[in-house]
């Protein structure tokens, strides 16, 4: 039984085989690379020069101005110290689903010398 099953799917195999295998490519067709078709309006080709965008134009209602950038620094602020994470057991608490269990703020953080990049833009008149 076992063999006859062997040697039914093995003729099977090889009656399919004709039907698997790639026709023959056409003697008549191109060989690549191909010459490049006509230029039309349906086969144009984008080259450069490139129009600019409409958004890369400068708007002359737009506000123009000098761009400064600077480091502020918490110890020079009246208002924000500065802030620091205090890593321990109350800070890592999560619940269940892994959400972090809110803590008073004075147990998640102290006061510490910080510093940001800002910038500002000055008008120009």
């Amino acid at each position: 039984m076992k063999n006859k099953l062997t040697l039914l799917l093995m003729a099977g195999a090889f009656l399919a085989m004709p039907a698997l295998a790639q026709p023959a490519p056409d003697p008549n067709l191109p060989k690549f690379p191909t010459p490049a078709p006509a230029v039309d309006a349906q086969t144009s080709v984008i080259n450069p020069p490139y129009a600019d965008a409409p958004e890369y134009k400068p708007e002359p209602a737009a506000p123009q101005g000098d761009v400064h950038e600077f480091i502020m620094y918490s110890e020079d602020s009246k208002i924000y110290p500065g802030i620091v994470r205090v890593e321990g057991d109350l800070a890592n608490k999560r619940d269940p689903y892994g959400n972090r269990i809110a803590a008073p703020a004075e147990q998640l953080s102290n006061p510490a010398a910080m510093s940001g990049m800002s910038g500002s833009i000055s008008p120009n008149r």
